[in-house]
């Protein structure tokens, strides 16, 4: 999240959700990326990872807190489970959404 200052022409990032765990992929899209904010929280769309040694891409969709610093409390990884396998199939995702819970009409 940045703020534009159009009478100084500058911007400055306020907010930002990027993890360096290790073992954890960076939070960087190549394409396919996407943030939604939410009441107090932001979904945040990794939809185009390509996966190391395959020609294979693979996604992901977190939902962080809106704080800092911010805190996962959900995600989601969609890949093939053995991506350097003869076959192994890869996944993108484009602009995820989060619905509501609870029993929808048929």
């Amino acid at each position: 999240e940045v703020s534009v200052d159009t009478a100084m022409n500058t911007v400055k990032q306020d907010w930002t959700y990027h993890r360096n765990v290790a073992g954890e992929a960076a939070w960087y899209s190549r394409f396919l990326g996407d943030a939604d904010m939410l009441t107090d929280t932001v979904l945040v769309t990794d939809g185009g990872k390509t996966v190391e040694g395959a020609q294979l891409t693979y996604a992901r969709v977190a939902e962080v807190t809106y704080t800092t610093p911010p805190e996962k409390v959900f995600e989601v990884i969609v890949r093939d489970p053995n991506p350097l396998a003869v076959g192994a199939v890869g996944w993108t995702i484009y602009r995820s959404e989060r619905l509501v819970s609870g029993v929808y009409p048929q």
